[in-house]
Formats: structure tokens, sequence, C-alpha cells
């Protein structure tokens, strides 16, 4: 196969290939290193180069030009003049493994203000060897330190466990985890004795030097007056504590009971009980590959500077509240996934590619992107999302109020009062659209609840053609109606924040896709309902005929 500039190809990590680097000059825009070995590996590649264009990244090993493969060994000045010389500029490569691109991740959030000069040159070396050992866990089920004298055995370990401290009530923690690899989310209720309970394993397991650096975050106990304020800062600190010890597996230093700490871990966020389940999920053919490829974001974002840059973001939306805060929310979220796309892009799709051999190149895109700005969401998002919560609502308690009661008249209402002609209602009355947008309260991330909205609306159709044997297609006009019919019998108590929030959440670059069609569609239907007139939806007349 050939890649150009015009035709880009998707490669898999070790498959073979030719590019050719289409323009004119001396310049090819591709810097080689020599390995001890004796092959020829693409060390650099400056924005923009022919090279790039034509589809190489950084870690591709150059096999020959022209179709004359290089000897091993010849040196770097042999093969440059090889390729320097050729007419056509077809080089054949093999793909190698896809490393971030730290230089432009660190740029990127640099330019947005998000990383300091120092904190950009310490995520150069802690993206590196993340990235090694999370290769090595998805690769090879283990993990060994950079001297290879320590290997730890993580074939049953949970690879991706993001949490926050979400609540305190009735002197017990809410413990909101995400399972990156099976996409399950849930919550446990911690008292402050089971937290001393992980410490104290910390300090027997960990080495000495580790649990110190984590003891001096761990918070005191509550005192006897307590405060709404200390009640946060203690939450925060013992959310900050919880993830520093998780990501020990791939930031900290090896050690001998570096797997046995990690299933203490696992077992204070109640992964054992559900195992099962987790694992069962995982088998979802539909969602595996965008799954390892969110597994991959949260192993960048765990690196301590990353991990900084998220406590930074979300610190700085705190103080914000109602619209204001979902504005800064979308515009942090929009900002990180952009930085990750970017300078990470090569290292997600490479995780990818492993698992399939057939993916064009726009859908490996949309798959990184979706993949990204989950795990975004649970990192920004989630720990924003109470605060969010109570103000947001706050300020649309009247429209909910008025929503609430105009669903409740109209759900008594028969189809063709809700203005869907009598040749298109359906028997079943859109049950299972009906009941698949119902589960959208169960989740907690915006994207997530923006898939139940799609899929609820991507079963009218399906109804409509089972029901109806395929005899016309729906059109614009006609699908309003019944999905306004649907929104209104699946009962969601918060309709008006919804859409609000799936409104302001959206990914931007999914806003003149399917997924903008149907929020707008969502958009027009609360609406809709908003402007019913109680009276007339009581007689049964038809609210949608002028």
């Amino acid at each position: 196969p050939l890649s150009t500039a015009q035709k880009v190809l998707v490669v898999a990590e070790g498959g073979t290939f030719r590019a050719r680097l289409d323009g004119d000059g001396p310049n090819l825009g591709l810097t080689l290193k020599a390995t001890r070995d004796g092959r020829a590996l693409v060390q650099a590649l400056p924005a923009p180069s022919r090279a790039r264009a034509a589809g190489i990244r950084i870690g591709d090993e150059v096999l020959g030009v022209d179709g004359a493969a290089f000897e091993r060994g010849v040196g770097l000045r042999h093969v440059a003049a090889r390729i320097k010389a050729s007419s056509t500029k077809v080089l054949s490569l093999r793909r190698g493994f896809a490393p971030v691109d730290v230089e432009v991740l660190a740029a990127v959030l640099r330019r947005r203000g998000a990383l300091s000069e120092d904190g950009a040159a310490a995520l150069m070396g802690e993206v590196a060897e993340v990235c090694r050992r999370a290769a090595l866990w998805d690769e090879r089920g283990e993990v060994v330190s950079d001297l290879d004298d320590v290997s730890v055995d993580v074939v049953e370990r949970r690879p991706a466990l993001c949490c926050r401290v979400v609540d305190y009530d009735a002197e017990a923690y809410a413990v909101w985890t995400l399972d990156a690899r099976s996409g399950a989310e849930w919550r446990v209720r911690r008292s402050f004795a089971r937290f001393r309970e992980v410490r104290t394993i910390v300090k027997r397991l960990a080495p000495r030097d580790v649990y110190e650096d984590l003891d001096r975050t761990f918070p005191d106990e509550a005192a006897f007056y307590d405060t709404v304020s200390s009640i946060q800062e203690r939450c925060r600190a013992l959310e900050n504590y919880l993830r520093s010890c998780l990501s020990l597996l791939l930031t900290g230093p090896l050690h001998n009971n570096a797997g046995r700490l990690h299933a203490a871990l696992e077992d204070f966020l109640d992964v054992p009980a559900r195992l099962a389940s987790l694992e069962l999920l995982e088998r979802n053919p539909d969602a595996h590959l965008r799954r390892a490829a969110q597994v991959a974001a949260h192993q960048v974002l765990a690196t301590p500077s990353l991990d900084g840059v998220v406590s930074t973001i979300v610190a700085a939306c705190r103080g914000k509240e109602g619209h204001d805060l979902l504005g800064a929310m979308a515009t942090a979220i929009d900002g990180l996934q952009a930085a990750l796309v970017e300078g990470c892009g090569p290292f997600f799709e490479g995780v990818v590619m492993r698992r399939t051999r057939k993916m064009g190149l726009e859908e490996l895109d949309l798959l990184v992107r979706a993949a990204v700005r989950r795990q975004v969401e649970a990192e920004v998002f989630v720990p924003l999302s109470s605060v969010l919560d109570e103000s947001l609502r706050r300020d649309l308690a009247e429209e909910e109020t008025m929503l609430r009661a105009s669903c409740a008249a109209a759900r008594l209402k028969t189809q063709a009062a809700l203005g869907i002609a009598p040749e298109h209602a359906s028997p079943s009355k859109w049950e299972a659209a009906v009941y698949r947008l119902a589960t959208v309260g169960s989740y907690t991330l915006p994207c997530d609840r923006l898939d139940v909205l799609l899929a609820a609306a991507r079963e009218i159709p399906v109804i409509f053609a089972a029901e109806h044997k395929g005899e016309e297609v729906l059109g614009g006009d006609d699908f309003l109606p019944i999905f306004v019919y649907v929104v209104v019998q699946a009962g969601i108590p918060d309709l008006r924040y919804l859409q609000t929030l799936l409104s302001a959440l959206c990914d931007p670059d999914k806003r003149l896709s399917e997924t903008g069609y149907y929020v707008a569609t969502f958009e027009a239907a609360v609406a809709h309902i908003r402007e019913l007139p109680l009276a007339r939806v009581l007689e049964e007349e038809n609210p949608f005929v002028v």
C-alpha cells in the first residue's frame, strides 16, 4: 500500500507500507536516528513537512527506497544519501510504536496557559515513562522497571480506575469510580476509618519514601465542630490521596509489593464484587476499541504534571456558579481534549490499531476524540458536578417547574394530541425509544447522556420501519412530534437542566454532524413542550397546528 499526502493510510503497529514524499526541494522533513542493532528510525518530524504529510510518524523504521531495501547497519549517512538521490522519493517503512509527541503536547498546554516552563520539562520524562509502562501492561500484562530489576504482574489488575470523592453525608464519603476498560461507573460510601485503613496498607506495602510523601497529603480527622468548608477540603484531600495511590503502578517506583497495593485499592473501591459484570461489559464489540483508547488517555493523564494541570483547571472553575461555571467547564474540557488529541493522537491511535486491522482514518480520528472526551469529562466535569447541579438547577427552577407540569399533562394524551399523524402512530407507543431515553439519568458524564439521547433518537425510525413495513420514510417534520412524545413519556425530571447541559458540553467537532442535529432536535422538543398550552393539551387539541 502507498501512503501519500492526498491519501494517508492507516497502518497498524508492525505493518509495512510505502510513503511517497510529494513536493519539491531538498528538505524532506524528517530526521533519522540509528538504533544499536543498525536500524534507521524516524526521530523527528517538523510541522509542516513532506514526510509528515505523507503519513510518516515518529518511531517508524525506514526499510528502503524505490523498492530497494537498505542493508542492516549501513549507517545513516548512506541511508540519507540514497533517499535524497531518489527520483520518486517512495520510502518503504515499518510502522513503529507510536510515542506521545510530548513537545507538541507541552507547547499546546503552555500556549493555553495550563503548563509552566518547568512543568513542560518535567512532563517530558513523566509521559515517556508512563507510556512505556502502559504499553507493557497492554501487551504483556506486566510492568517492568526501566532497569529490568523489578517486574510486577498486572494481568488481573484494572489499568484505569478514575475516582473522585463527590459527596459527604452521614459520616461517609461518596467515592465515584469510573473503570475505563469496561465503561462502568459506580459509587461506594466509605467512612474516614476506611480511608485510614488504606493509609495503613500503603504504609505497610509502599517504599518508605513513597509512603512519607503520600502521608503528608492525608487530611486530619474531623474536628468536633465541622463546617462546609472543612468538609470540602477534607473531601479533596482524600480524593488526591486516593488518586495518587492509584497512579503508583504507572508513575511511582516499582517494587515487589506494587501489585498487592493496587489490589488493596481495588478492594477499597469495591472492584472484586463487580468483577464479573466488568468483564462482561469488556466483551462489548461495539465499544472495546474506544475504551482501549480511553484507558490510554487515563494513563497519560495520571502523570503528576498532567494531573496538576487538571487540578489547576478544576480549581479555576470552582469559584463560578450556574451558566458561568458551565461555560468555563465547556472551555476547559474542549481545550484539554484538543491538547491531548494533538499531542497524543498517534499514541492513542496506535493503541486502537493493535486491536484491529480495518479502520479508516476518519473513523479512527472520531473514535480517539470520543475516547479522550469521555476521560477528560471524568477528570473535569465530575469534581465540579455537585456545584453545577445545585447552582444551575437553581437558575432553571422556574422553567423546570413549568416543564414538569406540561409533561405531566401531555403524558396522559394520545399520540394524535401531540401532533403525530394517524398514519405514523406507533402501536407500541415508541416503547423501545422511550425506555432508552428514560435511562439517561443513570449516567454521570455528559457524553454518556448524549449517547443515550442519540440511541433513543435512532430507535424511532427503526420502530417505524418495523411497525409500518417500510412503507415510507419519516421526514424531519414528521420526526419532531414523535420525538416530543418520546421525551414526554420518558419522564425525565430535569429536562431543562439536561438540555442546557448537553447543548453546552457537546463536542464542538460534532455540532455539524448527526450528534449536533439531534442535540438541536432535543432543544426544539424542549422548547415545544415548554410552550404547550396546558388547557389545549387537556382538551386534546393539536398544539402543533396553528
